[in-house]
């Protein structure tokens, strides 16, 4: 599992700078960190604000950076300075991506993409398109971040940039190590790390230098793998950037803990989530965390490892959500869009140059006036029904890209579900079973003195089997089995089955799904009806619940009718809540329906169709 999140770092004389480094975390989990500011020379009367909010943010005081990076914009934007404005949108992107608010960054690349196509800068538009290219293997979506690496680098090449080339190379080099093509990948950082020695660009040496060493710790070259991060970590300390020297530390821990150095590791793991806490660094705070939970689990110290494992899941929980997930998505259509309409804008322009040029022609040439009028109105005809033509494809490919993104969020969140399930089912239950085990067989060895003695022992063995159970029914409502193998009525009775019946008796009716039905829309209609039942067992007070699922020619249909006490659906707020949002968005990215039905006192009923192709 791979998650990526944004980093940055300004030289004073480096122009801009694309550098690459990972955080390695768990055996399961590692942390990509893609960096870039531009140094901005600009001769308005921002240039100070712009500066001062470069110095902020290499001290690492994000968010005064963004106070100050929002002034010379409103300067840039009175004066319309095009080439600040898409430098100064840069600037906010990597400001926002370091303060883990990847929504907002996002959109000010965006901003400053479409400005430099507008002004036909290809410099600066091959370095934001790089950092995008980041940003999107940060969300894991590597299709997009090939995409605007590859054409950074055409862009690159045909400067000669090789600083941007460079930098290519090295994101490139990532991927190649996700892929665990190790050889390929260190040579990309190899051909990267020349570049960036010859030019004396130091904070891309140091981070080049983080991704050679975690290269070396997957082969488990350890002793390589330490010595490039304290490389690493030094040029860090020397150029002041407290957030990379913060992530060298978990690297190094890292490292020592599978060397089975675990002071070493519990000392550097603490002294960077000291350091992500001062410089109010998300990412490095969340991982910090993870990393102590995993050291303490590996020292034997459970209740330490699941005090941490909660604090890092707290924290993760409000960096990663679905809510800006489903912001992405929004936001990378309204970019696309905007880059069609001001293609459509230039279109226009050059329409109207062309009809100018051929009205001058035309009183020089007065006895084809005639001729003239005529092919004026026929092209004028034509070219309305271009444009009706071409705006309905616009249109059409607006619809297939949200689409595609809704289905891109869901499997995503249906992957991050099976991997933590997995990760709970084989990594600590299969821990803690071996625990209980273990106690199990210690105890024919063991002569209690008295009662007392052995009830404290039996006490310690029913709090682990309680925790093996808790680890089990986790892991099974993430991703049950019945879902993965019998299908939807199974996984649903499975669900049920275990309700407290006596706070809340459910009965279930099934029809037609004898047969199996796209495993896409089986997990789609699968949470729904969890997340009904749910908000049935929270909010209705109710001692009944019918589900029924029946599956005919035109679809699936699904009741969930409860006999609560209700609510008034005319009421707007009822429904503004992250669960019924859910149920709706969920129902629609199946272009199915669903209504509500429920009066104050008369219980609840939700109602679902999906049509099935």
């Amino acid at each position: 599992m791979f998650l990526t999140l944004d980093k940055l770092m300004a030289a004073p004389s480096a122009g801009w700078n694309i550098i690459i480094s990972r955080i390695n975390l768990w055996a399961f989990l590692v942390v990509l960190i893609f960096a870039e500011i531009p140094v901005y020379s600009q001769t308005s009367n921002s240039d100070t604000l712009l500066q001062k909010g470069i110095d902020l943010y290499n001290s690492g005081q994000y968010e005064k950076a963004i106070e100050h990076f929002e002034l010379s914009l409103s300067g840039a934007q009175q004066k319309n300075d095009r080439y600040s404005l898409a430098a100064i949108y840069n600037n906010l992107g990597n400001a926002y991506s370091q303060t883990g608010k990847i929504v907002q960054a996002l959109e000010n690349y965006q901003k400053s993409v479409l400005i430099a196509e507008e002004i036909k800068d290809t410099t600066r538009l091959a370095r934001v398109l790089n950092n995008m290219g980041a940003l999107h293997e940060s969300l894991k979506d590597f299709p997009q971040a090939l995409a605007h690496y590859n054409r950074a680098e055409d862009l690159a090449r045909t400067r000669k940039d090789s600083s941007i080339l460079a930098d290519c190379a090295n994101n490139k080099g990532i991927i190649f190590e996700q892929q665990q093509k190790y050889k390929e990948a260190l040579a990309a950082y190899s051909t990267a790390l020349k570049i960036y020695e010859k030019k004396g660009l130091t904070d891309r040496i140091a981070l080049t230098l983080n991704n050679i060493g975690i290269v070396h710790k997957f082969l488990g070259n350890y002793s390589e793998a330490i010595a490039s991060y304290n490389r690493s970590a030094a040029l860090a300390e020397e150029i002041g950037d407290q957030y990379f020297v913060a992530a060298n530390y978990i690297n190094m821990g890292n490292v020592y803990r599978l060397q089975n150095q675990m002071a070493k590791a519990v000392n550097l793991h603490q002294k960077a989530l000291e350091l992500g806490k001062e410089i109010s660094a998300a990412n490095i705070i969340f991982e910090s965390y993870g990393s102590l939970a995993e050291d303490y689990a590996v020292s034997g110290n459970f209740k330490k490892a699941y005090e941490l494992h909660r604090k890092y899941k707290e924290v993760t929980d409000s960096f990663i959500n679905e809510e800006r997930t489903r912001q992405l998505a929004e936001m990378q259509t309204r970019f696309e869009t905007a880059q069609k309409e001001q293609q459509i804008d230039l279109l226009s322009k050059e329409n109207t140059i062309h009809k100018l040029t051929i009205s001058r022609r035309n009183n020089i040439i007065l006895f084809i006036a005639g001729a003239f009028i005529l092919t004026v109105l026929l092209g004028f005809l034509f070219y309305n029904r271009y444009k009706l033509q071409q705006r309905a494809k616009l249109q059409q490919a607006i619809i297939k890209q949200q689409d595609l993104a809704t289905k891109a969020i869901i499997e995503a969140e249906e992957n991050e579900r099976k991997r933590i399930a997995s990760d709970l089912h084989d990594g600590v239950g299969q821990m803690m079973s071996a625990v209980r085990m273990n106690l199990s067989a210690m105890e024919q060895h063991l002569t209690f003195r008295s009662d007392e003695q052995r009830a404290k022992y039996e006490k310690v063995v029913a709090l682990v089997d309680e925790s093996c159970r808790e680890v089990r029914a986790v892991s099974h409502n993430m991703m049950p089995n019945a879902l993965l193998k019998s299908g939807l009525a199974s996984a649903v009775r499975e669900f049920i089955e275990k309700i407290d019946h006596s706070v809340l008796k459910v009965d279930l009716y099934s029809e037609g799904l004898n047969e199996r039905i796209d495993s896409n829309i089986e997990t789609v209609l699968y949470r729904v009806i969890q997340e009904c039942v749910n908000n049935v067992i929270k909010h209705s007070g109710a001692n009944h619940l019918d589900i029924s699922l029946v599956r005919d020619e035109h679809g699936i249909s699904a009741t969930i009718e409860d006999n609560g006490k209700g609510f008034d659906i005319t009421d707007a707020g009822k429904f503004e809540g992250i669960g019924m949002k859910n149920i709706r968005s969920r129902v629609e990215y199946l272009k199915g329906t669903v209504e509500f039905d429920s009066r104050p006192g008369n219980g609840t009923l939700i109602a679902i169709h999906v049509p099935i192709k």
